[in-house]
């Protein structure tokens, strides 16, 4: 609400910046579908995609990150350049 005010103030408009806010709500359509897809899926239960796939190799083989993922955590890129950086610091 402050950086509203400031811009409201600056520009000489004289509404109430809360009011503003609340006012353009209707307008915010990624967050309206993105709040009712949360409650929808929740009500059904029924997972697609990614997070599908996820689920479902989690119940038949226990595994909660999947293979290709445990493989790039565990990649030396990210090491080497801790290492340099380190090399940095010491000098």
């Amino acid at each position: 609400m402050g950086l509203i005010a400031i811009q409201y103030k600056d520009a000489g408009i004289t509404e109430e910046p809360f009011f503003a806010f609340v006012n353009s709500m209707p307008y915010m359509f990624y967050l309206i579908g993105s709040i009712l897809l949360v409650f929808l899926i929740a009500l059904i239960g029924k997972d697609f995609g990614p997070m599908r796939k996820a689920e479902e190799r989690a119940i038949k083989e226990g595994k909660l990150i999947g293979d290709k993922k445990i493989q790039s955590a565990l990649s030396h890129r990210p090491m080497r350049a801790f290492r340099s950086q380190k090399k940095k610091i010491a000098r």
